[in-house]
């Protein structure tokens, strides 16, 4: 097995892995860590220092792109623009329109329909997804404003994040997501870099930045 990605929680970790067989390739996503609020998607695995298969459950034509790591929950993409996701639930970061038990098993995420995503980040306590058009969606923990939608609210299923609007009242096109523990930063098509959380509950360019094309981001805590 080649590794194609890696990605870390808290306490858990996931890896995508591929095979080249005589039929093609085949990919698979594994995990080992804690699994105590169900981050490693394996039912009967409460941790493990081995590395275990995630059932993710996928066409045979599909397969998983890119992996991310909340502090106890975890996403998945699909080349096709599914997102999967399992762990603890408690602020609806998981995405399926409860909240309160962890997930045990990858589930699909509810998403809006004909929306195909393309990019996934995962918080602390929150999930972001970015879909093949720039539009930015969020959901979980609404704590500090770090969702974006302009409240303290948590939110369980995704969202789009509507306030990310250039000054005619277009939409941003967003192709860089980073997140800390109580803020959230992007990057849109034009080079900016906004931010909100801490309180700040819109997203705001940053003014440091100015006359500088920012084409990425990421976040410590």
């Amino acid at each position: 097995y080649c590794v194609i990605q890696i990605a870390a929680g808290a306490q858990h970790c996931l890896s995508i892995l591929s095979s080249s067989t005589y039929t093609g390739s085949i990919t698979q996503v594994v995990s080992w860590g804690t699994g105590a609020n169900g981050q490693l998607g394996v039912i009967g695995a409460p941790s493990s220092h081995v590395p275990l298969l995630v059932p993710i459950s996928i066409s045979p034509s599909d397969t998983v792109v890119s992996i991310t790591c909340g502090e106890n929950h975890s996403l998945a993409l699909t080349r096709a623009g599914a997102i999967f996701s399992w762990g603890i639930n408690n602020r609806g970061q998981c995405g399926i329109e409860s909240r309160g038990e962890a997930v045990l098993i990858p589930i699909l995420v509810q998403l809006p329909s004909q929306a195909v995503f393309t990019h996934i980040v995962c918080g602390r306590d929150t999930s972001f997804a970015i879909d093949e058009t720039g539009r930015l969606f969020s959901w979980g923990s609404g704590d500090n404003g770090k969702l974006g939608h302009g409240d303290l609210n948590d939110q369980i299923i995704p969202r789009q994040v509507s306030s990310l609007m250039n000054r005619d009242g277009d939409p941003l096109e967003i192709c860089g997501i980073g997140c800390g523990e109580f803020f959230t930063v992007a990057a849109d098509s034009q080079g900016q870099c906004l931010y909100w959380g801490h309180n700040h509950l819109i997203p705001t360019v940053l003014a440091c930045f100015q006359g500088q094309r920012i084409v990425d981001v990421a976040c410590g805590k």
